[in-house]
């Protein structure tokens, strides 16, 4: 996926989030908006782009600033049920999704089994825009599982047996089945999206932080039925404005299974190969690799 496509994305959710319930006359005007936006940008790049030549990933911004004119000329802006200032933090920390280094996170998860014990587990998560790699222990012995993928296609290397490579929403119903590795979700710029489109959000201004640091507390709309933390609250980095910090909580009854916690915390930038996100990079090549990207 390319910067043109990763700022869509973006903005697309923000609409959503700005019209709220889903119904064929406001998905309709998303798509109108769309068009328009994606024209004036094609225009732009004709004129400011010599040929040959490519933009930063940077330059991205005038393109945001055109799409707010179109959503405020159509009456999208200002919505209401949102702190306008934390939806501009919140597009921030999505375009500095963009951002080509990868970044390492520790992810400190804590589930209720069905007996009501609580278990915390650790994680590894590594992340480039929507590509993703999770290294997580085994649930018996000394081992590790890997997990990674994009928002389409993901892959899974288990301790022993077979390598899995699958379509996304094959992998979710194959996920529930084993059970071993228990994350709600991985690649933070996805998370992100949801954010935009799932919950009311508030800004808040911390005293002691530095003045470059956004701070957004989430709270997922009441109508919103998914697997995602019922309140989040995010921080971002000072000098990239991705996240630095995430914490998701889900409002469980005591005696009710399921995720408890979730925070991700940014250690930095590892500096591991880029193959990282391709399952070969974690196994050798006599392992037996199932591949389901055309089952249905």
């Amino acid at each position: 996926m390319d910067h043109h496509d990763e700022k869509s994305n973006l903005m697309e959710s923000l609409l959503h989030h700005a019209l709220g319930e889903s119904s064929n006359e406001n998905d309709a005007r998303v798509d109108q908006v769309m068009a328009k936006i994606r024209t004036e940008e094609q225009i732009i790049d004709s004129v400011n782009r010599p040929s040959g030549t490519t933009v930063p990933r940077r330059a991205g911004w005038p393109w945001i600033a055109i799409a707010a004119g179109l959503l405020i000329a159509l009456g999208f802006l200002p919505w209401s049920g949102t702190d306008d200032t934390a939806v501009a933090a919140l597009s921030k920390m999505q375009m500095a999704e963009s951002l080509p280094m990868i970044r390492e996170y520790t992810v400190q998860l804590e589930t209720r089994d069905a007996a009501g014990v609580i278990h915390r587990r650790v994680l590894t998560l590594y992340v480039r825009n929507r590509e993703f790699a999770i290294r997580t222990p085994a649930l018996f012995g000394p081992d590790e599982v890997w997990l990674g993928g994009n928002g389409d296609q993901r892959w899974i290397v288990p301790s022993r047996g077979p390598v899995m490579v699958g379509q996304a929403e094959l992998f979710q119903r194959w996920e529930r089945r084993r059970e071993f590795l228990e994350v709600p979700f991985y690649s933070m710029a996805v998370l992100l999206e949801q954010m935009a489109r799932a919950y009311e959000l508030e800004f808040l201004s911390d005293p002691d932080a530095s003045s470059e640091v956004l701070h957004v507390v989430a709270t997922k709309k009441k109508n919103r039925k998914s697997l995602l933390p019922d309140n989040i609250e995010c921080w971002s980095n000072s000098e990239h404005q991705f996240v630095h910090q995430l914490e998701g909580i889900w409002n469980r009854a005591n005696s009710k299974q399921g995720w408890l916690t979730i925070n991700f915390e940014f250690k930095g930038f590892p500096g591991v190969s880029e193959s990282i996100f391709d399952h070969s990079h974690h196994h050798d090549s006599v392992r037996t690799v199932v591949d389901r990207r055309n089952s249905k």
